[in-house]
């Protein structure tokens, strides 16, 4: 029993390693409105992150015949198209000129809409055109647009330089202390670092096991590539997976108890599937480790508590890891109510490279830190997607590739986990969680937008 779960596990791994985990993506666009609002000939550089954050900077001529460099900021929006009316088709991502450069209206350009269109046949959102209006999300026909995806080290930094001061922080960052290929760890690091990690995912739950299984998918992808990048050695990268029947506390248990690791490694600890509450109080629910499906009272007896059970037992280890992270993506609500289901996320196709500073700053301190993150709030629900994950772990996954990776300076935990709670918040506040219907044609009720606030708690 023990050597095919072994098997399942290994092949688990290798077939997630075959696509990689993407990140940031990285657009230069060129358009004109040919409009008797704007006729001017305008660059874009655009970096996007996978949560929807990034830097946007515009190149043009003002009409004394300066060269002008201005940052705008972003806000994105989703649309349905007229084939489509159940889940978002087009991403509009508004700009906004920063308010210092309100006051100099002559040198002000009209702040574009950036269209993206989603695509079935790769999962993702891809430019389609770009607007002058945001309550009319689509190009007008005299409208002249074009665009290049930049592949990993496609942005040269001469390019960029056309759109940046090169003391700008974000550009410094950027084309400074990145991998390029190489791995962060040193020869002495590569040796004594271990990465431990357990991921728990309730598969076979009918509601929710294909988002679960999402979920897992991507956490195996993103801290496998992760490990390879920092250098940590192949036999040093402990995955121990609780999916399927073997969701259970009992195994669970076992597993944690048997950990032993030392000052220089790194635990994290994942759950997928159902969470729930027995009291007002508890911000950290309990998380449904059992294929247990009676009463209430069975379930609670059988699950295990993601702060006393796992936290707790993680970093009272009589040798504390240099990082733990122990992660619960569940509801946090009454036993009886079931997570609910969302739509898909805004997805761009990108590259993920480590930053040196910002990855040691946040994975290689030199004090043990350890970190609780569960996906709600005492009384909300979590909601997923179930195509491709929950809400929580793709904005915790974002946050982890903005955060480690290029362009993003001074860096902490609690920035990264303010980000996450943003965007998760961000894309709750899409769903509807009212019944029978929400939305601006509803005439039945108030309609009411799901609200999910995660919460984490930061140890030394």
């Amino acid at each position: 029993m023990k050597k095919s779960l072994f098997i399942c596990i290994t092949l688990l791994a290798f077939t997630f390693l075959s696509k990689k985990s993407y990140s940031q993506s990285v657009y230069l666009f060129q358009y004109n409105f040919h409009s008797n609002e704007d006729s001017t000939d305008y660059t874009c550089l655009f970096f996007r992150n996978e949560n929807g954050s990034g830097k946007l900077r515009l190149n043009y001529k003002s009409s004394q015949g300066d060269t002008v460099k201005k940052e705008l900021q972003i806000e994105e929006s989703f649309f349905t198209d007229a084939d489509n009316n159940n889940s978002p088709r087009i991403l509009a991502i508004k700009t906004i000129i920063a308010p210092e450069d309100l006051a100099n209206s002559q040198t002000n350009p009209i702040a574009p809409i950036l269209l993206f269109t989603y695509h079935d046949a790769t999962g993702y959102f891809e430019p389609s055109g770009i607007a002058a209006h945001l309550n009319k999300p689509m190009m007008d026909s005299a409208t002249v647009f074009s665009y290049k995806a930049f592949s990993k080290n496609e942005l040269t930094k001469e390019t960029a330089a056309s759109f940046f001061d090169k003391a700008d922080p974000f550009f410094v960052s950027y084309f400074s202390g990145n991998t390029r290929g190489g791995t962060i760890l040193n020869m002495l690091e590569q040796k004594n670092l271990k990465l431990y990690l357990f991921i728990v995912a309730d598969t076979l739950d009918k509601t929710i096991g294909k988002s679960a299984a999402a979920d897992m998918k991507n956490i195996i992808r993103t801290f496998t590539q992760f490990s390879q990048m920092l250098g940590i050695k192949k036999e040093n990268f402990k995955e121990q997976i609780f999916a399927g029947k073997n969701c259970e506390s009992k195994l669970i248990l076992n597993a944690i108890n048997r950990l032993t690791p030392t000052k220089n490694d790194i635990v994290i600890f994942y759950y997928t599937g159902h969470g729930f509450r027995t009291n007002q109080q508890d911000s950290f629910p309990f998380i449904k480790s059992t294929r247990i499906n009676t009463d209430s009272a069975t379930i609670v007896k059988n699950s295990l508590r993601i702060k006393e059970d796992i936290f707790n037992r993680i970093i009272s280890k009589k040798t504390k890891a240099r990082l733990n992270i122990i992660i619960s993506d569940c509801c946090n609500i009454d036993i009886e109510k079931p997570k609910t289901i969302g739509n898909p996320v805004g997805k761009t196709r990108g590259e993920w490279e480590l930053n040196e500073k910002n990855t040691r700053d946040l994975f290689l301190g030199f004090k043990p830190l350890s970190i609780l993150i569960t996906a709600a709030k005492n009384g909300e629900k979590a909601i997923c997607d179930p195509e491709y994950n929950s809400y929580m772990s793709f904005a915790f996954l974002a946050a982890l590739k903005q955060y480690t990776g290029r362009g993003e300076y001074k860096v902490s935990w609690n920035k990264l986990l303010d980000a996450t709670g943003k965007k998760t918040l961000q894309i709750s506040n899409q769903v509807c969680c009212s019944k029978p219907c929400c939305g601006p044609s509803c005439t039945t009720g108030k309609p009411e937008r799901c609200v999910q606030n995660i919460v984490y708690s930061i140890r030394n």
